[in-house]
């Protein structure tokens, strides 16, 4: 399994040596941020990440599917979906939203943590929350 070694009090709770994660969620969105304002690598290089990020011929997106189902616009969702060795399924995203001649919303959404007993409707429903809470401040 790969991984960082978890510290002894981790690694007994989780019943594993090592973590699933090298990151933390504020890492990931942070990455996911340098990456939208096309600042990770260099502009070249991160219009390239975002344009194999659309999933257009990947399996898809808890964040963009729960955002379309709950009927919340969105131009488009640069996305990576990840699924743990202990089930649980993680999905961090780009969304970006274009609002005719006010100024674009570029939002960054990492959730990580849906329980394989949830069937990831909490990816789902954290997704839509967050995108209501954040559309909400940029009215």
């Amino acid at each position: 399994m790969a991984g960082q070694v978890l510290d002894a009090r981790w690694a007994k709770l989780q019943s594993r040596a090592k973590s699933n994660f090298t990151g933390t969620a504020f890492q990931v969105a942070r990455m996911m941020a340098l990456l939208g304002k096309r600042e990770l690598v260099d502009t070249v290089s991160s219009a390239e990440m975002i344009d194999l990020m659309t999933g257009a011929n990947g399996i898809g997106s808890y964040i963009r599917g729960g955002l379309a189902a709950a009927g919340r616009g969105f131009t488009q969702v640069s996305l990576k979906i990840g699924f743990g060795d202990e089930s649980f399924s993680h999905d961090c995203a780009l969304v970006q939203i274009n609002r005719g001649e006010r100024r674009p919303v570029l939002l960054v959404e990492v959730i990580l943590g849906s329980p394989p007993s949830k069937h990831r409707s909490g990816l789902r429903q954290l997704a839509v929350g967050y995108y209501d809470c954040v559309l909400g401040l940029h009215p």
